[in-house]
């Protein structure tokens, strides 16, 4: 009985599947997040997204999610791929870190997620956007939501939009 104990528990840590339970994410806080939170110093700001994804890992790791059958899935969390700290605008207006949206426009929750899946991330799972931008609608987050179907876009590693004028992608969220 005891030996099958063991057994148990060396299925149930396969390193190979609990790789496959986490996330690799890259996480971008803009010039605004960099002057205003971080009150621009870079060890500041890296803090402040270190922190940030902390309590985004504790809160998914100790979620309990549905599968299609109602079955519990559970310990889905992230590795912290890449953090990406913008020290400076970006001087091509309609980019997720210029000041404004194409033509001066404030920005919205759309357009600025939009702007935002130009960013390449090719090598995460996951991008998420750290703004401090005021957002028109009063937004504080988004991001695209996953459809049942693999073969159409978005959610957490889906491949890349190929009919945008530019190839974006739809596995990246936003919170200002």
């Amino acid at each position: 009985m005891h030996g099958e104990d063991i057994y148990i528990r060396r299925k149930r840590f396969n390193p190979a599947q609990l790789q496959s339970k986490l996330c690799r994410l890259t996480l971008i806080a803009d010039y605004d997040f960099f002057t205003n939170l971080g009150n621009r110093n870079g060890p500041k700001t890296i803090g402040h997204v270190i922190k940030v994804f902390d309590r985004l890992n504790y809160l998914f790791l100790t979620s309990k999610f549905l599968d299609d059958k109602h079955d519990e899935m559970i310990g889905y969390g992230f590795l912290l791929h890449e953090i990406v700290i913008h020290e400076s605008w970006t001087a091509d207006y309609g980019h997720y870190n210029s000041p404004t949206d194409v033509g001066g426009k404030i920005w919205t929750a759309t357009s600025l997620l939009r702007a935002f899946s130009r960013f390449d991330a090719k090598q995460s799972c996951l991008a998420h956007l750290l703004s401090y931008k005021r957002i028109d609608e009063g937004i504080l987050g988004m991001s695209w939501l996953a459809s049942p179907d693999p073969k159409k876009l978005g959610g957490i590693c889906s491949s890349p939009a190929i009919p945008l004028p530019v190839a974006g992608t739809y596995y990246l969220c936003l919170s200002a």
